[in-house]
């Protein structure tokens, strides 16, 4: 017997990530895609397991008119596409009841809210890195999960037999009491890696690499601190600074988002990164001319 039914709404790199190690892990998974796709034989190569014996797994994708009852729903679709996937959602028979974001941007749970009130509606902060090529499924960074309170008070202990089994699957998940400053966190970490790397074309890495990117990365910090003191009051300003940098080593080898889809000549969560971070500022008074600037510029690209 399956431990959990797990749907997951995605079928990008997070999406096949999540669905080849619950799969492995012994649970029943649905992957949901917005087309209709062949069924395909993958291969998950990770640091969390033995390189001579990488996980095939095989994946028959559905689409929202085959959809059945899940436990849980990974929602790993890009942000632009939010809106729609809610919508579709509620229309459902059995929509989720319990749904994880494993999305980059912030203001998403509430586009998710409006459409399913009655739905328990977390948004995970993840920090693993992957990207797929050809039919390998690259884990890339190994990183963590942590899942908390964005504006609802739900508990932990009403959860926990989810986090245990996703812990078991691909750790480290857990749940964060400080969650909101955490994806607070990653949204200006995101601010700067993503659209910095999708700009240069190269790994999280050149942000150590390069001294110009190095540069135009501490200017940028410098221009968001208005904004991260008003987002993260908490925390010290170097400190944010240095976790930018943390992460860039820690991915140094990996592709960000940003910078895969504009490879693919796909839309980019800018508007919910940097464009975010913009309105954020404008609420408090004040520009961000910079970051502004890199909004424009990737946009200019698809």
């Amino acid at each position: 017997m399956p431990k959990f039914n797990y749907n997951i709404i995605g079928a990008g790199s997070v999406g096949h990530l999540w669905a080849a190690f619950l799969l492995k892990n012994g649970n029943s998974v649905s992957l949901y895609s917005q087309r209709a796709l062949n069924t395909q034989k993958l291969r998950l190569v990770s640091p969390l397991l033995d390189s001579s014996q990488p996980f095939e797994f095989e994946i028959s994708y559905q689409t929202f008119d085959s959809w059945q009852a899940c436990d849980l729903c990974l929602v790993c679709q890009k942000t632009h596409q939010l809106g729609k996937v809610a919508q579709t959602l509620a229309s459902l028979k059995t929509p989720p009841r319990t749904i994880i974001l494993m999305m980059n941007g912030m203001g998403l749970v509430e586009v998710l809210q409006r459409s399913l009130p009655q739905s328990r509606i977390f948004h995970a902060y993840l920090t693993h890195g992957v990207y797929r090529s050809n039919n390998q499924i690259i884990h890339a960074g190994v990183g963590d999960t942590l899942i908390g309170n964005m504006n609802s008070h739900y508990s932990p202990s009403e959860f926990k037999h989810f986090i245990d089994e996703l812990n078991s699957s691909l750790p480290k998940v857990a749940w964060s009491n400080e969650h909101k400053l955490q994806m607070n966190l990653k949204l200006i970490i995101n601010a700067v890696i993503n659209p910095l790397t999708a700009l240069s074309g190269q790994p999280n890495g050149c942000l150590l690499d390069s001294a110009s990117i190095q540069s135009q990365a501490r200017s940028l910090l410098k221009e968001f601190e208005p904004v991260t003191k008003f987002l993260l009051p908490e925390l010290p300003l170097q400190d944010v600074s240095e976790a930018v940098f943390a992460v860039a080593e820690s991915t140094r080898n990996n592709k960000s988002s940003m910078l895969q889809d504009v490879e693919r000549k796909n839309q980019t969560e800018i508007d919910s990164i940097n464009g975010y971070l913009s309105s954020v500022a404008e609420s408090i008074g004040v520009t961000l001319p910079q970051n502004n600037d890199l909004v424009n510029k990737i946009k200019s690209l698809y």
